[in-house]
């Protein structure tokens, strides 16, 4: 069980940040830009960068609970093994 709650809560915040990458990829294809540059990362920041957190921050939320969850189990069980 702790186990499987690990693995996910690792996957949901890598799903978090792929969110948000994939939504750079996106305004970059979009955009018109040439380059990956400091303009086009400034362009993304006033456009899309709130809507991409606000879609990834519960996936991380979730994820950072369930690592948090483990985190727990193991200290719990580690203090029962040592009295």
């Amino acid at each position: 069980m702790k186990w499987i709650v690990l693995v996910c809560g690792i996957l949901l915040i890598f799903a978090a940040w792929l969110i948000v990458q994939v939504g750079k990829g996106v305004f970059f294809t979009h955009s018109g830009f040439a380059e990956w540059d400091e303009e086009l990362l400034a362009a993304y920041r006033e456009c899309c960068f709130m809507t991409d957190l606000r879609s990834a921050v519960p996936f991380a939320l979730l994820g950072l609970v369930l690592l948090g969850f483990v985190a727990w189990k193991f200290l719990r069980n580690y203090a029962n093994r040592s009295q």
